[in-house]
């Protein structure tokens, strides 16, 4: 047997507290519904792999560590009839949370901190960008100095004259403000009818590499960079073209400026079906004969440049970008 991480004799389940109330009521025999929910729930004891020097030669052990909160709420209304021989429902579904890390034995500036929500982002904040030298000169020092025209202008968030590590900001944005979804089913006679959207507000996330930095890998720039910063055209959204994904100008480090609005809102699926008669299904000596079309994820309004934002990470890699089929 070869030893390649060291264990804790101690490693236990993760404890989980919830505290819950909720409220479901019908009116009218099902002509009104709602339903409301509010939880609390904390996790302790979380398993986390611990950091060990890389000349020990082995790996960290997993430990219990850290304690994560999460605190929201979630509702239902909903609404069922049949006038004649047409049955429908509809529904409108919504739920909001909030996280908090409450402990952890190895924190991450911003990132995982104590008070913080869980996977933070913890990036540069980007302002506009330089329309020229005289504008370099009377802005602090950035990150990646000397700075020209067209390069992005980042905060000085202690006002001491320099951008540097100390002037990263901690941003909330990867979990959404809310989720919420609607539909309604109809059916008249043999026909069924069913529609589905589903959507999130208010999470961001990182977008960089391949179908936004322009030439990597030898592919275009995208068609955002027609209104890109140059001497004709003092655009203060697009940079100035570049010719590398890590130009220090624009890509070397992390900022808002690659930080995207993944809100949308997603025809989930559209399904449309028929039912034989009985009295035709009886003369072919079937029990029963439905035919149906349905599709999946036909329509979806987002201002987010990636491939789809409802299945990207948070590190918005470029795989996650727009090299994966969804």
């Amino acid at each position: 047997m070869v030893l390649n991480r060291l264990t804790d004799k101690t490693l236990k389940w993760e404890t989980t507290r919830v505290a819950d109330v909720g409220l479901d009521l019908d009116i009218y025999k099902g002509l009104f519904g709602v339903t409301f929910d509010w939880f609390k729930k904390n996790t302790s004891g979380i398993l986390t792999s611990q950091p060990v020097p890389g000349s020990l030669g082995i790996s960290g052990p997993v430990t219990n560590d850290g304690e994560l909160q999460n605190m929201g709420w979630e509702a239902e209304l909903r609404h069922a009839n049949q006038i004649g021989e047409v049955s429908y429902n509809a529904y409108f579904q919504i739920s909001t949370y909030a996280n908090k890390l409450l402990k952890i034995r190895t924190s991450t500036k911003g990132v995982n901190e104590v008070g913080l929500p869980y996977n933070s982002y913890y990036m540069y904040e980007w302002i506009g960008i330089f329309q020229s030298q005289q504008d370099i000169n009377n802005s602090p020092k950035q990150p990646f100095y000397p700075s020209k025209p067209g390069d992005l202008k980042i905060k000085d968030q202690n006002g001491d004259g320099v951008v540097n590590a100390d002037d990263r900001k901690t941003i909330k944005g990867m979990y959404p403000d809310f989720i919420y979804s609607f539909g309604m089913n109809v059916s008249w006679k043999g026909f069924a009818l069913s529609v589905f959207f589903q959507g999130t507000q208010g999470n961001k996330l990182p977008l960089s590499g391949w179908g936004i930095d322009p030439f990597l890998q030898g592919t275009p720039p995208t068609t955002k960079f027609r209104n890109a910063w140059s001497p004709t055209n003092p655009s203060n959204t697009v940079p100035a073209i570049y010719d590398s994904w890590d130009y220090g100008g624009v890509a070397a480090y992390p900022s808002t400026y690659y930080l995207q609005d993944a809100s949308y809102l997603r025809l989930k699926n559209i399904s449309l079906s028929y039912t034989l008669p009985k009295r035709i299904a009886d003369k072919i000596r079937s029990k029963g004969i439905t035919l149906s079309v349905s599709g999946d994820n036909l329509l979806t309004f987002t201002k987010f440049e990636g491939a789809d934002p409802e299945t990207l990470s948070r590190t918005g890699t470029t795989i996650g970008g727009f090299g994966r089929y969804a």
